[in-house]
């Protein structure tokens, strides 16, 4: 039987981890957003599909290396998984003449990642405590991939409206980390003061 206090910490290094790669990768993926695209738009459609996969890698690998963290968040986790490769495939069929079709399948990927965030981060926060970042981080995208789709109706969005997007996830992705970080910090404390 292994040691529900080890567990935990391992559990921590691993979303700390993983939130602290996720943040690096969505800053440096806005930054190529923000710079690139409007100088080469070709690029746009690899970045946007690269986007909703890296997020469905995430979950998977998450979902594999902190299962017992789960609690009930595993059929969340492979339903958002589905959910970006499903988007990542009709972003690469979409016809190129203009970027909104490309920008409403994004916000709607957003939406739903987003609300599946949200589950997960309550799912999460009886066993792991704090998760109001998660929790924040999937509302700003549930909110933002709605902005999107209603932007693209109106004529309103432009590709590089998504760096802003993934910066607001990036940042809650490092505060996220910052606070298992600082968790992990206390709990150490007071073990040494013990």
């Amino acid at each position: 039987m292994t040691d529900p206090a080890l567990l935990e910490k391992q559990i921590a290094r691993n979303l700390r981890s993983l939130y602290f790669t996720r943040a690096f990768v969505q800053f440096v993926w806005a930054g190529l957003i923000l710079l690139f695209v409007p100088l080469r738009p070709d690029l746009a459609i690899f970045l946007l599909v690269f986007y909703p996969l890296f997020d469905a890698a995430c979950s998977l690998y998450d979902m594999n290396r902190n299962s017992q963290a789960a609690n009930g968040a595993k059929p969340t986790q492979y339903i958002n998984a589905a959910i970006g490769g499903v988007t990542a495939f009709a972003l690469t069929i979409l016809p190129g003449e203009s970027p909104l079709p490309a920008i409403f399948v994004f916000g709607a990927w957003a939406l739903a990642a987003g609300a599946l965030q949200i589950a997960v981060g309550i799912a999460r926060r009886k066993y792991l405590g704090g998760q109001w970042a998660m929790v924040l981080s999937g509302l700003q995208s549930a909110l933002a991939g709605t902005v999107l789709i209603i932007h693209s109706f109106s004529n309103k969005a432009q590709v590089k409206d998504l760096g802003v997007y993934a910066i607001g996830g990036a940042v809650y992705f490092m505060i996220a980390g910052l606070l298992l970080l600082r968790r992990r910090r206390k709990a150490n404390i007071h073990a040494v003061v013990k």
